[in-house]
């Protein structure tokens, strides 16, 4: 289940498919030639969560290191954005969801960044 899960993570970091905003386990298993269930399993048992959350956290890992460029670069983006080049279909889902993982809102993620950078 480790090299499946290994094999999995390499792939969608490499292909970044989790921008994808539908993109699905059965997508994945299209893509990498793992069966659903095999998938499903190694990334509940070895992994601890399901594909939406991995896909998710992906998301937000990657929308983190977008904030931290904005914030140290002073580039106007506008912050929905960076969740739908994340992947994610909505302003909504990708507040609700960063909050869920950071406890903060993606704007004040960015905030922070830019104080503990600019003092």
């Amino acid at each position: 289940m480790g090299e499946y899960c290994r094999r999995i993570v390499s792939y969608l970091e490499l292909e970044k498919r989790y921008r994808t905003s539908d993109y699905s386990l059965w997508d994945l298993s299209r893509d990498t030639g793992i069966p659903v269930k095999t998938i499903s399993k190694s990334i509940n048992t070895y992994m601890g969560r399901n594909f939406y959350d991995l896909i998710n956290r992906m998301r937000i890992e990657e929308a983190k290191a977008i904030l931290r460029e904005i914030a140290t670069t002073g580039s106007k983006y506008i912050i929905e954005e960076v969740g739908m080049r994340c992947g994610f279909h909505s302003r909504s889902v990708f507040f609700a969801r960063f909050n869920e993982y950071e406890g903060i809102s993606p704007k004040k993620y960015m905030n922070l960044y830019e104080k503990k950078n600019n003092v």
